[in-house]
């Protein structure tokens, strides 16, 4: 289609991931093109998402006015991959342009003034106020935390490319020293004791909207603890990233594994840490 959405990202990511493991040098260009339209749409307003929505407490058709980083944030995964594999500047400045966009635009640090520092808004309108879902402000606590997680590696695949000239100093000092407030924000502002983090919590009422908890929320604030201790050497986040590591795989591993499924994890369970019926995504 004339639009790109997660589908192509997706896919350019594997063409790439198989063309570099297999040699094959024409489809490594078919991947490079694909991704390159993808990355230009979405800085150019023109990602239109094509998820299909399994859930209708989560509803993700397009909305005009209602602006989402997402795209960005799903994108960035991608820039970590095209730049390891083929280091290259045009991936490092796709990568570096989405973090800083959704730092900027949607992690509050004071053009909010009404939200806690480090709130990250899921949807801003396009004069950069939040978007409002009636007097609520949306935040997606596992959306946020996914984009710690790919914002780390991200510059943790350009630390380790910094003999070639595409390593940004500045922005790896950004991101080591805002990341772990984003993460301890959204984190706290989304979990619940029972084991898990909600869909969708409110950033007025610090309330949740959505308090189903999906699987794949764990997993994701494993990845950016991680990789955000591994940004700095500073004890102190060391810390606080292996304190909500371990909280995290608690949750996992007692909460949503199902030894009588080969150990697989339930998709969903409710704000009691009790399975339920819903799909909340798919791969």
């Amino acid at each position: 289609s004339a639009e790109s959405g997660y589908a192509d990202l997706f896919y350019a990511k594997g063409l790439l991931a198989a063309s570099c493991l297999l040699r094959q040098t024409e489809r490594i260009s078919q991947a490079k093109k694909m991704f390159r339209k993808v990355a230009l749409d979405i800085e150019n307003g023109a990602f239109v998402s094509d998820q299909i929505a399994f859930d209708p407490k989560n509803p993700v058709r397009p909305v005009p006015g209602k602006i989402g980083h997402g795209p960005r944030m799903i994108a960035i995964g991608g820039c970590a991959l095209f730049a390891d594999l083929l280091n290259e500047k045009e991936w490092f400045d796709f990568g570096k342009g989405f973090i800083r966009h959704i730092i900027t635009k949607h992690v509050n640090q004071g053009q909010f003034p009404t939200l806690e520092p480090y709130d990250l808004v899921e949807f801003i309108k396009p004069d950069g106020t939040p978007w409002q879902q009636g007097d609520a402000i949306p935040s997606d606590p596992g959306h946020d935390l996914e984009f710690v997680g790919l914002a780390a590696k991200f510059l943790l695949c350009a630390r380790k490319q910094s003999h070639a000239q595409f390593w940004d100093k500045k922005a790896d000092e950004t991101g080591a020293r805002l990341l772990p407030y984003i993460l301890l924000q959204n984190f706290w502002n989304g979990f619940n004791l029972a084991g898990g983090i909600y869909k969708l919590f409110d950033l007025v009422s610090r309330n949740p909207i959505n308090s189903d908890m999906p699987w794949w929320s764990l997993p994701e604030t494993l990845r950016a603890a991680s990789g955000v201790a591994l940004l700095t050497k500073d004890a102190k986040v060391h810390e606080s990233m292996a304190g909500v590591a371990g909280v995290c795989a608690h949750g996992f591993l007692t909460r949503f594994v199902n030894p009588q499924a080969h150990y697989m994890a339930y998709q969903t369970l409710n704000d009691r840490g009790k399975p339920i019926d819903v799909v909340p995504a798919t791969p």
